[in-house]
């Protein structure tokens, strides 16, 4: 009963990391990029819910495998790429594939490094809560 608990707070955890972590980094992208701040504010709370998705994903692979900061990173990785890939394979059509593998840039760049933050925050944080 205990793992259960901790996969789940862990869950949570990195839920909530990958969540902030895409919406401010979206955020500071399109801002910087020549957004008005109003509409980057709000695609960023859009990409701040696909990263609390990916986030819950990552946190709960994490603390379930029980792996290290090495491991969380990889987790995170794999999630990132998958997520480019679904993607590719959702929006894409026969013959385009290419194209969206190219326009998938900016999701992989707005994803990866959330995810994989939250892979390895969650990682440390499932070690933290599983030596108490």
């Amino acid at each position: 009963m205990q793992k259960v608990v901790r996969v789940l707070i862990c869950g949570g955890f990195g839920l909530g990391v990958c969540a902030l972590a895409s919406c401010l980094l979206f955020f500071a992208i399109a801002v910087f990029g020549g957004t008005r701040a109003g509409e980057a504010f709000a695609f960023s709370l859009l990409v701040g819910l696909a990263g609390a998705g990916a986030g819950a994903v990552v946190g709960l692979a994490v603390a379930y495998f029980g792996v290290d900061a090495l491991g969380g990173f990889a987790i995170g990785a794999a999630v990132s790429f998958a997520i480019a890939g679904i993607y590719v394979l959702a929006v894409g059509e026969p013959g385009r594939y290419a194209y969206f593998v190219s326009e998938s840039r900016l999701i992989f760049l707005v994803m990866w490094l959330p995810v994989c933050t939250a892979g390895i925050s969650t990682s440390l944080f499932s070690g933290f809560l599983a030596a108490r």
